[in-house]
């Protein structure tokens, strides 16, 4: 068993969990910007099946 009252390991552990809360916390702002970026192409897109809908039901009544 390591003793946890050692400086260095204590040291050591703080830095890794540093290192891994920056980690986090870049993936969730990467993971926000494309969440934003996919709502705006979700958007384009429906807009577009709105289009191809409206110009199906144009041609059908022609």
């Amino acid at each position: 068993m390591i003793n946890s009252n050692h400086p260095q390991i204590n040291h050591i552990r703080m830095v890794l969990v540093a290192v891994f809360v920056v980690i986090l916390v870049m993936f969730h702002i990467k993971n926000a910007k494309h969440r934003v970026l996919s709502e705006k192409q979700y958007q384009q897109q429906q807009v577009k099946q709105e289009n191809i809908k409206q110009t199906k039901t144009d041609l059908d009544l022609n």
